[in-house]
């Protein structure tokens, strides 16, 4: 079975990698790449760095119930951990190893430590998605076929996402998870019988996983830090825009970064063709990039990715006094 998986990610990796070379010319990829300041490389490192201290200070909100003293630095550590596992193992072993780690250094349950991790997937995955349905709509009126279909759906949808947000809050106010409860067991009445309790019984435990006992500040603080941690590189993408030639707005860079991000969530090892390509489309398809300057651009951006961030993981290792070599038995325990 492991053979089966290796082996498809690794044509699906190939695949994705073709698609991003294809047709370029090397000798101007290379030009395009020489021309670039290393202060805006800087400025690029400084960000993604920014970025990680704020999901530091987002994951403490989220543990603050289990265990109220853990530093954001601490967290900010497991974060470039879980990052760096990430690039080095397959199988995005990285994100449930962080959960387990904390919650091994600070001595609580790792199950919490898990669950805090899913838990965090889940809000980045609203928060992006929300991000990208509402660039749609405030975009300027002269968009390409695709995304002027999307921003009708977009209309549509991004109430649903901002409800979603809604429901999270009302589920962590008292009383508010017993009524969301009641309101799925009236629901489930309408689906056929023999289906009733497993579905009730997914739905329930699933509203269980999202209380966190928070209050109504850190809930705000919570979905406030949530948008940071997207918001806060868009300036460093769209700068590096520049000395590579691509004209964007700071709108369209958001609509690219929110892109970028759901393509990196395809499991390839170190992000390698799933971030590229869809960097190369949303660049030429949306923002009507020259495919030579689309992979210059993409090439940089990815190479400072991993070597900012699997840099400051192996500094997060010693500052935590993690060893990677017993990394590879978390496996067994997620």
């Amino acid at each position: 079975m492991k053979i089966l998986r290796g082996t498809a990610v690794a044509l699906l990796t190939a695949g994705l990698l073709f698609m991003f070379f294809r047709g370029i010319e090397i000798t101007r990829v290379w030009g395009h790449i020489r021309n670039v300041h290393p202060g805006y490389l800087i400025l690029f490192a400084v960000g993604l760095l920014v970025q990680q201290w704020l999901r530091g200070y987002r994951w403490a909100i989220l543990l603050r119930p289990r265990k109220a003293t853990i530093r954001t630095l601490t967290l900010m550590n497991f974060t470039l951990i879980g990052f760096l596992i990430n690039s080095l193992l397959p199988g995005r072993l990285g994100e449930p190893a962080r959960g387990i780690l904390v919650a091994r250094k600070e001595q609580f349950n790792a199950a919490h430590g898990l669950a805090s991790v899913v838990l965090e997937r889940l809000i980045d995955a609203i928060v992006v998605v929300s991000l990208f349905l509402l660039t749609l709509i405030f975009l300027p009126e002269n968009l390409t076929g695709p995304l002027e279909s999307m921003r009708i759906t977009a209309a549509i949808a991004l109430p649903l996402f901002l409800a979603a947000i809604i429901v999270f809050y009302l589920i962590n106010r008292p009383g508010g998870s017993a009524w969301i409860s009641r309101q799925i067991l009236r629901l489930v009445k309408l689906v056929p019988s023999r289906h009733r309790e497993r579905i009730s019984g997914a739905l329930l435990h699933f509203v269980e996983g999202l209380r966190v006992n928070l209050g109504t500040l850190e809930f705000i603080k919570l979905i406030l830090s949530s948008f940071s941690i997207w918001l806060v590189v868009v300036p460093t993408y769209w700068l590096l825009f520049r000395p590579l030639g691509i004209e964007a707005s700071l709108l369209e860079a958001l609509l690219y970064y929110c892109i970028l991000a759901m393509a990196a969530s395809i499991p390839t090892p170190g992000m390698a063709g799933s971030l590229d390509a869809g960097s190369r489309m949303a660049l030429v398809s949306i923002l009507g990039a020259d495919p030579n300057r689309a992979v210059a651009y993409t090439l940089v951006m990815h190479v400072l990715l991993i070597l900012v961030l699997v840099t400051a993981g192996f500094f997060a290792l010693t500052a935590e006094g993690v060893k990677l070599k017993g990394i590879r038995h978390i496996r067994e325990e997620t």
